[in-house]
């Protein structure tokens, strides 16, 4: 098979550096935590926050799942977003998580594509 036809999902659950790999990994499964927790909050607090708890999920399955480097950045947009929000509301910095998972996932995402194009421009 000719190597410029490995798509960049292929590349990252099979060739991408290990440690890369186990990263992009982590923060899927953290924000699938981070969504359990959101939902356990949502129940008793604020229904309203299942809204939060879908997107969470859909991010992280992307991240996970997906190889999505597009969710990484939408999971950050959303993070960023969220922390803004809580911030102002609460009056102290809070809701960090995300942002912080957001910006992990985009960097990993960084290295693997780089790794991605030195491959497919070494064959």
């Amino acid at each position: 098979m000719d190597n410029t036809q490995v798509s960049f999902r292929k590349f990252v659950n099979e060739i991408v550096d290990p440690k890369i790999k186990k990263e992009i990994n982590s923060v899927g499964i953290i924000g699938y935590v981070l969504a359990a927790i959101n939902l356990i909050i949502s129940i008793f607090m604020n229904p309203a926050g299942i809204i939060d708890v879908i997107m969470i999920a859909g991010f992280s399955l992307g991240i996970h799942i997906g190889k999505s480097r597009i969710c990484a950045i939408l999971f950050l947009i959303y993070g960023a977003f969220n922390f803004i929000i809580m911030t102002v509301q609460y009056e102290k910095p809070v809701g960090y998580l995300g942002l912080i998972f957001g910006i992990c996932a985009v960097r990993e995402f960084y290295k693997a594509h780089k790794q991605y194009k030195k491959y497919i421009s070494n064959q």
